[in-house]
């Protein structure tokens, strides 16, 4: 019985701690979204306009070509 007991208690304890490290990494995987939703609203329009400029370059100099 003092067995199972001291098991029981070392379960929880361990529930305990895996608990507390699931929500430290749910905390970091909200704020790893946060940063890609960021980096996705202002940095992929600014190159897709980067793409689009040279793309008009590029052509504009095989026409010279």
């Amino acid at each position: 019985m003092r067995t199972a007991q001291e098991n029981l208690r070392l379960s929880a304890g361990t529930m305990t701690k895996l608990q507390g490290e699931f929500k430290t990494v749910c905390s970091e995987n909200d704020q790893l979204k946060r940063i890609i939703d960021e980096f996705t609203r202002t940095k992929v329009p600014e190159y897709e306009n980067r793409v689009i400029v040279l793309s008009q370059e590029i052509e504009r100099l095989n026409g010279v070509l």
